[in-house]
């Protein structure tokens, strides 16, 4: 055995001998059609460099093949045939409700259980995963189009399975800038969460895409997921309170902030509201980017929309040095003041068009990531055909109604402010300016 033997050191050193081959140096193939032209010369034309060909015609995006039906015991299942590939991607999403989002180390205890029983049962030849990102719970993978009444019969025993017990935090699962926010925009609430409130089919959605038939797929989901009932989940009482989190430094040398408030009402899936929010801050020519650049320093700013717990937020992320901290968040708050004040022109909200659709249409290259965005937007509530209408909406939205979106959308109001680091009394006092902006 090796371990039982004596310990030696091998040293390698150059020889002073080359003993490896010479490297042979064929001579080169004959031209089987001196005739034809090289690259090179294919590439210029007696007017100059040749230009290449112009885009073909960009096919209009389709959803094919829908079937969309809501199981008698709530689950909704979606699905879309897309045959290039015999494989089905599969995406299960279920909101962790009012037992779930606030006792991230018991969901931690669940997914971790979810995921060793998943491995037991993980259908042959495919995938079957399970996730949490603290407001939802997702069971996800791919598997052959053969198999997947299997994967179905799989995940239905993962959620079904009535011996996860109690559920202890078998850990700290720490302090993130989402958890704190979800606990201060939920009221208090005491023992151990309960495993069949968080896995309920009340509110959950199946996505399939892939070389299947939908209404056969969907009526297979129905058989496999009968006994899949869980338990009534109380009604969520969150309410977002302006005000302000600290938590300790995450890395001692930069603050991660998050600003959030509630998106007014309106159509939250309005393309001028989509357009105005990348404007603002959701891509790399958006004005915040502009203004950071100017700082001179590594920075990340994001700004979004999203379901948050049961109601929709507008929400910016950022991460910034410490030391220029102060002047980053002013720059926030210039850039919120200039949505109200100075209405976006052509030139901003061309390039952003162009960026979304991009974004948009790139999701029909592959059934793994339609798969994904309707996992993201079905259960968010918009239709499945939402995805294939929205291009076309955000190449006619008007200028004026996009700033007259971000004018909605940015306008002064109370926000609750959560940050990660150190807040000295220049930064608190920056912060407080955004708090109660009106």
């Amino acid at each position: 055995m090796l371990r039982d033997a004596r310990k030696a050191v091998l040293v390698v050193e150059p020889g002073e001998v080359r003993t490896r081959p010479e490297p042979v140096r064929a001579a080169p193939l004959a031209v089987a059609n001196p005739s034809r032209p090289t690259a090179a010369e294919l590439a210029t034309t007696p007017e100059g460099p040749r230009q290449p060909p112009l885009p073909g015609i960009q096919p209009e995006p389709r959803v094919a093949g829908l079937a969309d039906v809501r199981l008698d015991n709530g689950l909704r299942v979606v699905a879309v045939r897309d045959a290039r590939a015999p494989l089905v991607e599969l995406r299960l999403r279920m909101p962790l409700g009012a037992g779930g989002w606030g006792r991230a180390a018991e969901v931690a205890t669940l997914v971790h259980k979810l995921g060793e029983a998943a491995v037991r049962v993980r259908a042959p030849g495919g995938e079957l995963r399970v996730s949490s990102d603290g407001q939802w719970l997702d069971v996800t993978g791919h598997v052959e189009s053969s198999e997947a009444d299997g994967w179905l019969a799989a995940s239905a025993e993962v959620l079904t399975y009535d011996g996860y017990g109690e559920l202890s935090p078998l850990r700290d699962a720490g302090q993130d800038i989402e958890q704190a926010l979800r606990r201060a925009c939920l009221p208090e609430s005491g023992g151990l969460a309960d495993p069949r409130r968080i896995l309920s089919p009340a509110g959950a959605t199946l996505i399939a895409v892939g070389d299947l038939d939908p209404d056969g797929f969907a009526g297979r989901a129905a058989s496999s997921f009968a006994a899949w009932m869980g338990a009534s989940e109380p009604k969520s009482s969150a309410r977002l309170t302006p005000g302000r989190l600290v938590l300790p430094a995450v890395h001692a040398s930069e603050v991660y902030l998050t600003l959030c408030w509630p998106e007014p009402a309106g159509d939250s899936g309005d393309p001028a509201r989509y357009l105005a929010t990348a404007v603002f801050g959701g891509y790399q020519r958006s004005r915040l980017a502009a203004r950071w650049a100017e700082l001179g320093a590594g920075f990340e700013v994001l700004t979004g929309r999203e379901l948050f717990l049961d109601f929709e937020r507008v929400y910016l992320k950022a991460r910034m040095p410490k030391e220029l901290a102060v002047a980053a968040v002013s720059a926030i708050e210039a850039e919120l003041g200039r949505m109200a004040g100075k209405p976006l022109t052509p030139s901003e909200v061309e390039p952003a068009r162009g960026f979304c659709s991009g974004q948009l249409l790139g999701v029909f290259d592959a059934p793994s990531t339609m798969a994904d965005l309707l996992r993201q937007s079905v259960a968010s509530g918009r239709e499945p055909t939402w995805l294939e209408r929205m291009p076309s909406r955000l190449a006619t939205v008007s200028v004026d109604d996009v700033s007259k979106a971000g004018e909605d959308l940015f306008a002064p109001r109370p926000m609750l402010v959560a940050v990660a680091g150190e807040v000295d009394e220049p930064l608190g006092q920056r912060l407080a300016m955004l708090e109660s902006r009106r």
